[in-house]
């Protein structure tokens, strides 16, 4: 009876906090939201109709090393993908070419290669060079790893109050290579990526480069830096949503790792807060889908 009791309790209380919070993200968007001076209510919204996929072409199976992959019936298209991806890690100024100093460790690299299927029906051979993160030493090449993800009742929420409004703009922002913004505070050194080794140094992180357990959290410190900057707020109540107002004018930001789900009643305001935040990180703009 009483453990029954005592799991009737615990219930009543997350049910609680949950009520807490949803009031705490409505009331901190109502502030923020004036359409024509009406008060928007309750717009049903159950559940996500969204849904991801990749289309693989012809069964060709994927490569899962870099000697499978020089096997692989389309090995020049993956090997083309790889010099534009190191092309592009050397244009953002990812590391530097070092001689490995004494007492430090070096981390493995590795490639990871998919094919997917782009926004026009196109092949694309997939290639990303990264860090192999699973050998980092926490206290020598990492400390702290917690970054904050969105909340999906917020998503929901911003959907309730702004689909149908008129006046109201949705769209989506995407950042490329979204880490490779963020730089690499800890001292951490790499190998050079296999198949293109030059000499014996290895390579000092300067940039998050995908697969350090630290590089999610570097990547979401740019991004508050970079919207505060811009005059957004972050919300108290959940760290993915910013709220930007001027007057009667509002965009509001929910952002997942890199992309930002974008919600507006004034097309300047969003398009100057565009263009501010383009000089921190490179997007590129999408329509939404829900």
């Amino acid at each position: 009876m009483e453990g029954r009791e005592a799991k009737a309790r615990s219930e009543i209380e997350d049910n609680a906090l949950d009520m807490s919070w949803e009031r705490g993200v409505c009331e901190e968007i109502a502030m923020a939201v004036r359409v024509g001076g009406s008060e928007k209510t309750g717009v049903g919204y159950t559940e996500e109709t969204a849904s991801a996929f990749i289309t693989r072409v012809h069964g060709a199976e994927v490569p899962k090393s870099r000697k499978s992959m020089l096997a692989h019936p389309d090995s020049l298209k993956f090997i083309e993908g790889e010099k534009k991806e190191l092309a592009s890690l050397e244009k953002m100024g990812a590391w530097e070419a070092v001689k490995l100093p004494a007492g430090r460790r070096v981390m493995g690299s590795g490639w990871v290669y998919d094919i997917k299927t782009g926004m026009e029906g196109e092949i694309i051979h997939k290639c990303r060079f990264v860090a192999k993160g699973y050998s980092q030493v926490y206290g020598t090449d990492y400390f702290e790893v917690f970054s904050p993800t969105m909340q999906i009742k917020t998503f929901r929420t911003l959907l309730a109050l702004h689909s149908g409004v008129p006046g109201v703009n949705m769209e989506c922002w995407d950042v490329s290579s979204a880490f490779l913004f963020a730089p690499m505070e800890e001292e951490v050194y790499i190998r050079q990526p296999r198949g293109y080794e030059s000499g014996t140094n290895v390579l000092r992180l300067l940039k998050s480069l995908y697969g350090c357990k630290q590089s999610s959290r570097n990547w979401a410190k740019k991004v508050k830096t970079a919207m505060l900057a811009v005059g957004f707020k972050q919300s108290e109540n959940d760290a993915c949503l910013y709220i930007l107002t001027r007057g009667e004018s509002f965009v509001h930001a929910v952002i997942h790792v890199d992309d930002f789900a974008i919600f507006n009643n004034d097309e300047g305001l969003c398009g100057k807060a565009y263009l501010e935040l383009n000089k921190h990180f490179a997007l590129k703009k999408g329509s939404l889908h829900h």
